[in-house]
């Protein structure tokens, strides 16, 4: 079968295009407003460079290079199949299964970065930490824990929320777990988290569900990245998913058409061929043939595409238009 037949790389075409996107758009924004932060404007950078170039192997594997950033659409399936390989299998084989949601009043821009950081806090700093009954259950009962969001674009504010999956073999013991959780979540944020808004409920969906995005990336457009960028700054440094009595297993490497690999041990005679990410093409073409990776179509003025300077150049002029389109609309 022909690489490009392959739905893993229709999709991760398709990732590649989302994350190239929203990191063009980041950036623009932040030289506009935020010039002066260097390091978050590497980090764009590295994303919309993240995959500019496959390898595939004679043993049939697809190589590239990943940045690891949270709003790179690739590299978050990857992180989230790694994830859950090591730990949702263990969570599965539980009987009793629920799902808990931990949140707070939704706060503005201003206010993101603190109430993220006591969110973190409330699991050292609050009565949780001191129950004995908590200390006891969670000896008993797995849990594994992640940080979402979701924009409320038109009154500017962030729903930021814990989700929990709790797992173990008695009923009682988990459903108890949650509940000392909730019981000291309202006692510690007090007016900040409404009694209605927090909940256990037994786990019905795909245990996948609780841990499908730090945000939905489809939210984030012209009215939303100004949110986007806020977000990241706060949650900077942070580790999104955590589990509780769960010991992570010693899995093999990640089965994928696309492993990391060290470039150096490559030889010549190990790669079959090279494609390069075109952003005026929005697709991976091969560099010998000017064929794309996408139904083996040929790429249209091929002979005026160069490799990865190419592609800088055209990424710099794709910058230039979007900064003079939003100029344009505050005007």
């Amino acid at each position: 079968m022909e690489i490009s037949e392959s739905d893993r790389i229709q999709k991760r075409i398709n990732g590649k295009r989302n994350s190239t996107d929203i990191a063009t758009k980041l950036l623009v924004f932040v030289d506009n407003n935020f010039p002066e932060d260097k390091k978050f404007i590497k980090r764009l950078h590295r994303q919309i460079n993240c995959n500019n170039k496959l390898i595939e192997l004679k043993n049939g594997r697809i190589i590239s290079m990943f940045c690891d950033c949270k709003t790179c659409h690739i590299c978050n399936n990857l992180r989230l199949v790694k994830f859950l390989k090591k730990y949702l299998d263990q969570v599965k084989r539980e009987p009793v299964k629920y799902n808990m949601v931990l949140t707070i009043k939704n706060p503005g821009t201003e206010d993101l970065k603190k109430m993220i950081d006591k969110m973190f806090a409330f699991f050292r700093n609050s009565g949780l930490k001191k129950d004995n009954t908590f200390k006891k259950l969670k000896k008993e009962v797995k849990v594994i824990r992640s940080f979402e969001t979701t924009f409320n674009k038109q009154m500017k504010t962030y729903n930021i929320h814990f989700h929990f999956l709790i797992a173990g073999k008695n009923r009682n013991d988990v459903k108890l777990l949650g509940k000392i959780i909730i019981k000291h979540w309202r006692k510690y944020f007090r007016k900040d988290a409404d009694s209605k808004a927090q909940y256990l409920r037994q786990q019905k969906k795909s245990e996948l569900e609780n841990f499908k995005y730090l945000l939905k990336l489809k939210e984030v457009n012209d009215g939303t990245i100004h949110m986007l960028y806020h977000l990241l700054k706060a949650i900077h440094g942070r580790k999104l998913f955590s589990t509780m009595n769960i010991k992570p297993l010693k899995s093999d490497e990640l089965r994928d058409e696309y492993v990391k690999v060290d470039y150096r041990k490559l030889k010549k005679g190990d790669i079959v061929s090279c494609y390069y990410y075109s952003v005026e093409i929005r697709s991976y073409y091969n560099s010998n043939t000017k064929e794309l990776l996408e139904n083996n179509k040929l790429v249209k003025n091929a002979k005026r595409i160069k490799i990865e300077k190419r592609n800088q150049r055209i990424v710099s002029d794709y910058l230039r238009q979007e900064s003079k389109k939003l100029s344009t609309r505050k005007k």
